[in-house]
């Protein structure tokens, strides 16, 4: 946590929510490693285009809404998945289905908003898009399991996939810069210390 508040947003981001070990793991690599493969091997990726972020992670959660809270029964495990190539994909087929899911019902119209938001940021999340896109019929159910990783059957798995990893780190990183102040007050820390 400490780590959190006084490391700058790019070197928390860089060695500790993108890189290292994960806290669900005991921050044990084998363990991690195999539920890296075995997530890529349910996408169809290589296993280094996925890694766990998170309050399965970091052991702890970086978001507003419950900030610092230890991970628990109750979390999921949070993936950032990057795909370049998925990602275009989806993309493509929301603008080409746009006009479609615009004439459609308020929820999907809702959806497609967000949707467009989330790619000038880089990133699709499958609780933001349409339903009957294709990411969402065919790709990301895939992380439903079952699983062979331990923290797999007893967690939902759930993914945000996104166009590259410079896309992440600048999501992560920006999000950071946002909470960093109030992690330094909750946990009494002066900032820039």
């Amino acid at each position: 946590m400490h780590a959190a508040a006084t490391l700058t947003a790019v070197r928390f981001a860089e060695d500790h929510l993108l890189g290292g070990e994960a806290f669900v793991f005991d921050w044990k690599s084998g363990p991690y490693m195999a539920f890296r493969r075995e997530m890529a091997a349910k996408l169809e990726i290589s296993e280094d285009q996925v890694k766990l972020i998170g309050s399965a992670k970091l052991g702890f959660s970086l978001n507003k809404d419950h900030l610092l809270r230890r991970f628990r029964r109750d979390c999921d495990l949070d993936l950032v998945v990057v795909r370049s190539e998925l990602f275009d994909s989806a993309v493509l087929e929301l603008r080409l289905r746009a006009r479609e899911l615009e004439l459609a019902g308020e929820d999907d119209r809702r959806r497609l908003r967000r949707s467009r938001e989330n790619v000038f940021s880089g990133y699709l999340r499958p609780d933001q898009l349409p339903l009957s896109i294709s990411l969402m019929r065919d790709w990301f159910p895939r992380l439903a399991g079952p699983f062979a990783s331990e923290p797999a059957r007893s967690h939902p798995v759930r993914a945000w996939l996104f166009k590259s990893w410079e896309h992440a780190k600048l999501c992560y990183v920006e999000h950071h810069e946002r909470i960093q102040p109030v992690l330094c007050q909750l946990l009494g820390i002066q900032e820039g210390t």
